[in-house]
């Protein structure tokens, strides 16, 4: 018998999920995409003792937004040898064919008359040094202030059952509420640090640049009430954020 080991990743449990069915002398794996949008998937042997793959290894799929596809098959090369196999696979969200619109622009996240500042810019010093965060702002705003979107888009990913922030970025990197949009150019904003149960919005609903997104917050990897908003794209890697115009944010 064959045996598949599939590693799994504590920030990618909500992303997706992948489940085997036995076929003729081997498993078929198929992936469900959990987010309302695309989701760049890969896969690939760790482990491998006579067996083969459909379609080759490594794989890379764009699954559509809350579907279903077929990712691999795995089978015996010789029945009368034993196989065994290890897979390891990852994703990221978003499709690497994205472009950023040249036209694309966005108001800032906070209704008129909110007191806000910019506590950090692109390329900060304490935690925008990295691709995912190189071109975010941090704006400074108390607990509870009403986030708005920047530009319009689709939900296409929410998270809001954290509590609690610290300083170790490996404990609190993946402990921000968050609300993830997708725009109509496939990039996507991110609105990160939101408050415990503090989304007002759900995964694939339509929203304009100036609706209610939920409240900010002080989750996760944070050393104070803010809200974190970047503009990213998938490139094929991972994410990385990318510089945007917002109106009134110099």
């Amino acid at each position: 018998m064959s045996s598949a080991e599939v590693d799994d990743a504590e920030d990618e449990g909500r992303l997706f999920t992948l489940r085997g069915e036995e076929i003729d002398g081997g498993t078929r794996y198929r992936v469900r995409n959990l987010l309302a949008g695309p989701l760049l998937v890969r896969a690939d042997w760790t482990e491998r003792e006579n067996m083969l793959a459909d379609p080759v290894l490594p794989l890379r799929r764009v699954v559509p937004a809350l579907a279903e596809i077929e990712l691999v098959s795995m089978r015996h090369d010789d029945r009368a040898r034993p196989a065994r196999f290890r897979l390891e696979y990852s994703a990221v969200p978003g499709s690497p064919n994205a472009r950023h619109s040249l036209a694309a622009r966005y108001r800032v996240p906070f209704a008129a008359g909110v007191d806000w500042r910019v506590g950090q810019g692109f390329h900060g010093r304490y935690s925008h040094q990295h691709p995912v965060s190189r071109y975010a702002v941090d704006f400074t705003v108390p607990v509870g202030t009403p986030v708005l979107a920047a530009r319009a888009g689709v939900v296409m990913q929410v998270q809001d059952d954290w509590r609690g922030r610290g300083r170790v970025l490996e404990d609190f990197a993946h402990r921000a509420n968050f609300v993830r949009l997708l725009h109509d150019d496939g990039t996507m904003a991110m609105y990160a640090h939101l408050e415990y149960y503090g989304v007002g919005v759900k995964p694939g609903q339509r929203v304009a640049a100036g609706d209610l997104l939920g409240l900010s917050g002080n989750t996760g990897y944070s050393t104070g009430p803010h809200l974190h908003f970047a503009v990213l794209v998938n490139d094929g890697r991972g994410e990385v954020s990318i510089p945007f115009d917002m109106d009134g944010v110099e």
